[in-house]
């Protein structure tokens, strides 16, 4: 499957930095979460969706959120090309979702783009089965330069009392390590919640 995405990465110009970046957060990813034929996964913010279609031969489906017109081109491109099904595509915020709930959510720098953030962290565990985690990778606060972000990142510790405070029963953190995005290092942290 690997030869075979970083084929589909390729074909459609999904830029270096993000291969790498995705790569390294999907070893994050194996190594903190157990992904089998048997859980259903919430990509949150998809984005591109190269963290999902990743991992989308290993997992029963993966649900991909994001409300850009660009990601969802993007992601059923990309899911056409690895002529898979185990899929759906999500255009709408997730306090409208209302299908299976998820054994896992993750989301790759995708907070930061997300105006309300907070009310997604307290709806998030009524989307969650018991004991799901949640994997995030996001940029530690003060970290992005762009004006049109609401969000220039997360103090790491914070972010994760956000979610105890809102029914999760962990949450985590560890650095990531510093990324190239959009042409800038930037640190970034890795946050494992449970509910």
């Amino acid at each position: 499957m690997a030869n075979q995405i970083d084929q589909v990465f390729k074909k459609f110009e999904v830029p270096e930095p993000t291969i790498l970046r995705t790569e390294k957060f999907i070893g994050v990813l194996r190594s903190k979460a157990v992904l089998s034929k048997d859980i259903h996964v919430l990509d949150l913010g998809c984005g591109l969706g190269c963290t999902g279609s990743s991992i989308i031969n290993e997992v029963k489906t993966v649900t991909f959120l994001d409300v850009t017109e660009k990601s969802k081109k993007s992601v059923c491109d990309i899911m056409t090309e690895l002529k898979t099904t185990n899929y759906e595509y999500f255009d709408q915020p997730i306090e409208q979702y209302h299908g299976e709930k998820f054994d896992l959510a993750i989301a790759s720098l995708s907070f930061h783009h997300i105006d309300d953030y907070l009310s997604v962290i307290k709806i998030l565990p009524s989307h969650l089965n018991e004991n799901a985690n949640v994997i995030v990778l996001e940029i530690i606060d003060d970290g992005i330069p762009r004006p049109n972000v609401p969000h220039r990142g997360f103090v790491p510790e914070k972010f994760c009392q956000e979610f105890l405070n809102n029914g999760f029963k962990s949450a985590e953190w560890e650095n990531f390590g510093q990324i190239d995005i959009h042409g800038t290092p930037h640190d970034l942290f890795i946050m494992i919640a449970k509910i």
